[in-house]
């Protein structure tokens, strides 16, 4: 029930293997052995066949089936009969790959990635070459109450000092950009498409749930805060940017890491260090996000 896991280590990859062997066409359909039907929490199944039912039909025009094997299908297409085999026109196996772990795997996605995220836009009436005439700033919430100063936002790799960074960021280019918060699970699937495709800047962790934002305009700009990583190397945890892997290969986008220097930006303590939130330095980060702006805007 990620998004990033969804998008990117289980639909895309039988897309993109389509695509390599020649036989990619939009009516194609999906058989998924581990699909949503897999998850044991009515919550988690939920939350998939949300990912799923905005995603998949955009890819794979033919929809999909949630299937425990081949031999369950069979048997839902002949319930009374004894069909012992299953004819394809063009069948295509493979597996998911993990996205976010090695590079190498995602070398050579581009240009699938690219007509992934433009035909799931146009599914969703969207489009894909859209050039933004405002900039809108859009800064990630982890929780609907990460604005209220009693919470501190405790939800892992947050922004703990949300408020005082959406202030300082609308004191500091309020009159260049719209500035808001937004709480991305508060929307439906084409509405955060839709207000992705607008977003000119997006401040954010790392993680599943930055996944989608893929779907933003060429040029616009995501910044990371980067998490904590703790090794036999850096014991007491090093800045390190999440997901870089994955994101190296978007290259419609422009991605920046706010990287965690001081302890005192170290919000929580937990055991593994990526999951720690920040304390982000407003004034570094207005830094990062004023260069973003005149980087977006041609020179006087």
């Amino acid at each position: 029930a990620n998004l990033g896991h969804t998008l990117w280590e289980e639909v895309f990859p039988p897309f993109q293997a389509l695509i390599r062997h020649g036989v990619y066409t939009h009516s194609a359909r999906l058989l998924r052995v581990h699909g949503c039907h897999a998850l044991t929490l009515p919550k988690t199944r939920e939350l998939c066949s949300k990912f799923a039912s905005a995603v998949v039909p955009a890819v794979f025009g033919g929809g999909w089936d949630d299937v425990a094997s081949l031999r369950d299908r069979l048997t839902r297409q002949h319930p009374h009969g004894r069909a012992r085999h299953a004819c394809f026109d063009t069948l295509v196996a493979g597996g998911a790959w993990t996205a976010f772990d090695f590079e190498m795997l995602n070398t050579g996605k581009e240009p699938a990635l690219a007509l992934f995220r433009a035909r799931v836009l146009r599914y969703h009436g969207l489009p894909a070459s859209l050039v933004p005439t405002k900039h809108l700033i859009l800064l990630n919430m982890k929780g609907s109450d990460a604005l209220t100063p009693s919470s501190h936002s405790l939800a892992r790799r947050s922004i703990t000092n949300l408020p005082s960074l959406l202030a300082g960021l609308k004191a500091r280019v309020s009159h260049r950009a719209t500035v808001e918060p937004i709480f991305w699970a508060s929307k439906s699937m084409r509405e955060q498409f839709e207000l992705a495709s607008r977003a000119t800047i997006v401040i954010t962790e790392g993680g599943g749930g930055s996944m989608h934002l893929v779907f933003c305009p060429t040029g616009a700009h995501l910044i990371f805060t980067e998490t904590r990583a703790r090794n036999s190397g850096c014991p007491s945890g090093c800045s390190m940017p999440l997901d870089f892997e994955w994101w190296t290969h978007v290259r419609h986008l422009r991605v920046l890491w706010y990287q965690v220097e001081d302890k005192d930006e170290r919000a929580q303590q937990r055991k593994d260090g990526r999951d720690e939130g920040v304390n982000v330095d407003v004034q570094a980060m207005s830094r990062l996000v004023v260069g973003a702006l005149d980087d977006m805007e041609p020179p006087n």
